[in-house]
Parts: structure tokens; sequence; C-alpha cells
């Protein structure tokens, strides 16, 4: 079997990345663990294409894994369908046998690259693209178009939540299946080290509209507390000027840290007591899960997310007040924080790659055959 693994614009994942400053998401996170977990197949062999870089050779191969590294066009708006459009043309070279695009535009050119190759399809859409407040009306109309277009094409189309597919009513759903995130053991054995003196709360990811941050902001003079409390906003992105504009008058309680490893913002879950996700739109973060498994309590946006009331508080989007009293409770109540924190960490350890690698591996076979 040999599969096609399209839509993914870093591979590795460059940590620091001074050719592209919008930070890598969650679909680059997810296609790197995807393809180390299923390199153990030997039944396989994977092909990825993804963007070049100037230290980085255009072809790589290594036992069962061959990458394929394509020219791309700077800009948040222009990187994402001109790396996608290279990708296709790229891929109409390459044998394979099975496509599996991630995120809407890479789905695309995956059904065209389908319709064209007659090979199977599998799209994973990662999320509401036509939900994000940085993009129009129009554009969200393109993007709805899109994914009907995707959807009707594919074989099977893989949801990382279930509550995403009450947004997609168009779809069959019997070609749906589930397939949730994992959770590394390094965040499960992570050391945790809560200080007593201050209530920690924090935020992980890229600093863009989508992720809700001004919400926390705007929320911070609304928190009641009778306790010493800080903000660590980890992440960077092209909203940050702009945040740290909002948040000027609140400095003494809001820290931006900037782009951290995957290692530094493990041990910074370690010591935090909240995470916060205010995000407008998500498919399931695997930040979520980490913060969860590092024993924070987490309060989130109610977008669907398969997680139960006693692993995390949810919140509506934009409810600035609403945010606020959840914060207010947490910060003051250290019973419930512990509490909560003990369901998360049992809840996060069920999240597993060994399951998730296992389930693609198998759909891969069942679609083949």
């Amino acid at each position: 079997m040999r599969i096609l693994l399209i839509g993914s614009k870093e591979f590795p994942i460059v940590e620091r990345n001074v050719e592209d400053k919008n930070q890598s998401g969650g679909i680059e996170r997810y296609v790197e663990k995807l393809a180390q977990g299923l390199k153990r197949y030997t039944d396989l062999q994977l092909v990825i294409i993804t963007r070049k870089f100037k230290s980085q050779l255009k072809v790589e191969s290594e036992n069962n894994l061959v990458v394929y590294r394509v020219m791309w066009v700077k800009g948040i708006f222009l990187r994402n369908p001109s790396f996608n459009f290279v990708s296709f043309l790229r891929a109409l070279s390459i044998d394979f046998d099975l496509i599996h695009s991630h995120g809407p535009i890479a789905g695309f050119f995956g059904s065209v690259l389908s319709k064209i190759t007659h090979k199977p399809l599998i799209y994973t859409p990662h999320g509401i693209s036509f939900n994000q407040p940085q993009y129009n009306f129009l554009l969200k109309k393109v993007l709805i178009l899109i994914e009907k277009i995707n959807c009707r094409t594919a074989a099977r189309i893989i949801f990382v939540s279930k509550g995403n597919i009450r947004y997609f009513g168009f779809i069959n759903k019997q070609k749906i299946d589930i397939i949730h995130p994992g959770v590394d053991e390094s965040f499960l054995s992570q050391q945790i080290q809560k200080s007593k003196s201050v209530v920690t709360l924090i935020f992980v990811g890229r600093l863009n509209k989508v992720k809700g941050i001004e919400y926390l902001i705007r929320s911070v003079p609304l928190i009641c507390s009778n306790k010493k409390y800080k903000i660590i906003i980890v992440g960077d992105g092209v909203e940050k000027n702009k945040l740290i504009h909002l948040s000027r008058h609140l400095r003494k309680k809001i820290v931006f840290l900037g782009h951290k490893s995957h290692k530094e913002i493990r041990m910074i879950l370690g010591k935090a007591d909240v995470f916060v996700m205010p995000s407008l739109s998500e498919g399931f973060p695997m930040t979520l899960l980490e913060a969860m498994a590092c024993g924070c309590t987490c309060v989130v946006s109610e977008l669907g997310i398969d997680l139960d009331d006693r692993s995390i508080i949810k919140v509506k989007p934009k409810r600035i007040e609403e945010l606020a009293n959840a914060l207010s409770k947490l910060i003051n109540d250290e019973k419930f924080r512990k509490k909560m924190i003990i369901h998360a960490r049992r809840k996060a350890r069920k999240f597993s790659w060994e399951k998730n690698i296992k389930k693609h591996y198998e759909l891969y076979k069942m679609v083949l055959r």
C-alpha cells in the first residue's frame, strides 16, 4: 500500500522557522505523529508532499517514508493555496494507491487528483474552515463549496471530533469515521509543580483571530479574585502586536512569552493551573489534551469537542462575562480545581496515538479492498 499524505505545510516541524513567521498548527503536528506511527507497518509506504525551506533537501527517504518538498509563495493567504497547488502538480508524477488529504485546500486538490488518477481519497477536515472569523463572507461561501466537493469525492471522511459533524449538514453520514488525536506519553509523565502563592492561567497556540485571545484579555477586568493570579500567553502570529496593545493596561497580569518549543511548552503546562482556550472554531486541539495530561483545569469554548463536563469547563464563544465567571471560580476555589484535574488527567490517558494510528491503518486497508 502506497499512501500519499498531502496538506501538511511542514515535515518535520521546524521549531523556529525564520522563513515563515506563522507557526505551524494542528495539521502539521497531527500528520507528523501519524507518519511516525505508520512507519512501523512494513506493508505501507508513505509519501508526504510538504513545503521546502532553504536548509532542506527536495527529496528525502527513510525506509518506507519518502518526503517531497515543493516551492510555495509567502503570505498568510497565499502560502496554503500556492503550496497545495504545487503539491498537486508534483503528485501527478508520483505513484500511489490512496490519497489522504488534510485540510480543505488539500482536500480540494486531492479531489481533483482522485478524479484524474482514479485513486480513492480519504479526507480529514481538521475543523470547520468556513466558520473562521478571519475570512470574509465570500471566502466562507467558497470554502463551503470546497468542503461539499471534498466530502462528495472522498471514499471516507475522518473527523477528529463528533461535534464538528453538525456543521457539515451536506455530508453522507455513512462515509464518516471518528478518529481522535492522542497524547504523547511525555505529557502524561511530565512532573507537575504548581505554585502555592500564584494561580497561573495559560493560553498556548497561534496568535490569530480564530483563537479568540482578545476575549480572554477583555475578560480580565471582570475577574473577581481574592488570590494572586497571572495569565501567560504562549505563541506567535499575526495578531501578536494587536493583542499586546489591547493588554497594555494589564501588564501586571498578562505576560507574552512568544514561541516556545514543544519541550518548553510541556514544562510550562506542568507549572500552570488553568488552561484557557477561548477559540471561535476548533477541531480537537492536541494542546487541550496535553494541558489535561499536565494537570491543568481547562476552560474552553463550547464547540462540540468530545469531552464531558467533568473533564473541562465549557463556555460560549465570545461571551466575556461567562468566561470571566468561570475563571474567577477556578482561581478562587482550589478544591474545585483539584477535583477537575483528577477527572481531566484520567480522561487524557484514554486518548492514545497508538489507537489513532491503528485506526488509520485499518481504514486504509478497508478502502483499498
